[in-house]
C-alpha cells in the first residue's frame, strides 16, 4: 500500500474515487460494485495488516460510490418513519437551553440569537452561496443618465459586445438534455429550466435574465455572414450545404455519447448530493453540540 496515499475523503472528487478502484469508463454495474466491494474488503486489518485508517478510508469512499449506484439506478427508497422528525434528546436539550438561557423566551432575544446560529451553522462554499452577493451588488445596472439620445445606440453595441465576451458558446445542445447549465464535471452556472420542462412552467436563470438583457448579435456579425442577392443566389448556397441526415453507424454513435454523458452527469450530480448531505449532518452535529454545550456550562 502506497503510504503517501490521501486518506482525507474530502479531498477527493468523483474522478478520483473511480480511480481508487479502478473503474474503467465510469461504469458502475453491478459486477463493478462487487469489485469495488472485494477492494475494501481486502483492505481490513485482519487481512491486509494495514492500518485500520486505510479499512475506514476505502469503506468512506465506497459508500459514496454505492450512493451514486444506486441514485443511477433509482433503487433508494427512503421513507419517513412516523412523524417523529426530531429526537428526544434534542427535546430535551432544547427545554434546558430555556430553562438556563431564561432571556430566550422573549421572541425577539430568541429571533436574535436564532439568526445568529443560522449564520453560523450555514457557511455555504463560494459554489453554493448562489445570487446573495450579486443582488447587493451594481453588476449589471445600466445607468442610463449618462448616456445621451444619439449615443443609445452605441451603448447598445457595446452591451452586445459585452454579453458575447461573457457568454461561453458549448454546441449545439440537445432539446431534451439536462435543464442545469455547467459541465459534467463543474459547478452548475446556468439554472433556467430546459425547452421541454417536465414541469410545464419555462423559467430563466435570475442573474442571467437580468444582465443579458439584450440580444447579443452585433452589426458586426451581421457583417461576417454571407449576403445574398436573389432568392437563386440563395439557393445555390444552400445547394452546397451538406444537409443529409446522418448514417445509422453515426447517429447510432451519436445516441450513445449521448447516453455516456447522460451517465456521468446523473454520476455527478450523486456525488455533489452527496457530498451536500455530509455537510448538512455535520452541521446539525455541530448544531445540537453546541446547544448542548450551552446548557452544560
Amino acid at each position: 500500500m502506497n503510504n503517501d496515499l490521501d486518506l482525507d475523503i474530502k479531498n477527493y472528487e468523483l474522478e478520483d474515487i473511480y480511480n481508487l478502484f479502478q473503474i474503467q469508463n465510469h461504469s458502475l454495474t453491478t459486477e463493478t460494485m462487487k469489485q469495488a466491494k472485494q477492494i475494501v474488503l481486502k483492505m481490513h486489518p485482519d487481512k491486509s495488516k494495514l492500518d485500520a485508517k486505510y479499512f475506514l478510508f476505502f469503506s468512506t469512499a465506497y459508500k459514496k460510490l454505492h450512493a451514486i449506484y444506486e441514485f443511477q439506478n433509482k433503487s433508494i427508497n427512503k421513507k419517513l418513519d412516523g412523524t417523529t422528525y426530531y429526537k428526544d434528546e434534542y427535546n430535551e436539550i432544547l427545554n434546558n437551553l430555556f430553562e438556563k438561557k431564561k432571556e430566550l423566551k422573549s421572541p425577539q432575544t430568541f429571533n436574535k440569537w436564532f439568526n445568529e446560529q443560522f449564520e453560523k451553522h450555514n457557511k455555504q462554499e463560494d459554489a453554493d452561496e448562489g445570487y446573495g452577493e450579486w443582488l447587493k451588488s451594481d453588476e449589471g445596472v445600466f445607468q442610463t443618465n449618462a448616456v445621451s439620445p444619439s449615443m443609445m445606440h452605441e451603448e447598445f453595441e457595446k452591451q452586445k459586445k459585452k454579453i458575447q465576451s461573457l457568454t461561453m458558446y458549448t454546441g449545439i445542445n440537445d432539446p431534451f438534455a439536462s435543464t442545469l447549465g455547467g459541465s459534467l464535471l463543474g459547478k452548475n452556472d446556468d439554472f433556467s429550466s430546459g425547452l421541454f420542462n417536465d414541469g410545464g412552467l419555462q423559467y430563466q436563470d435570475l442573474r442571467q435574465a437580468h444582465l443579458e438583457t439584450v440580444i447579443p448579435v452585433t452589426a458586426e456579425d451581421y457583417q461576417n455572414i454571407p449576403k445574398f442577392r436573389s432568392a437563386q443566389e440563395y439557393k445555390a448556397y444552400r445547394d452546397k450545404q451538406d444537409i443529409n441526415p446522418l448514417a445509422e453507424k453515426e447517429a447510432l454513435q451519436k445516441l450513445r455519447t449521448n447516453d455516456k454523458n447522460k451517465e456521468e452527469e446523473s454520476a455527478n450530480l450523486a456525488f455533489y448530493y452527496a457530498k451536500q448531505n455530509e455537510q448538512a449532518i455535520k452541521k446539525n452535529r455541530d448544531f445540537w453540540s453546541g446547544l448542548k454545550h450551552l446548557t452544560n456550562g
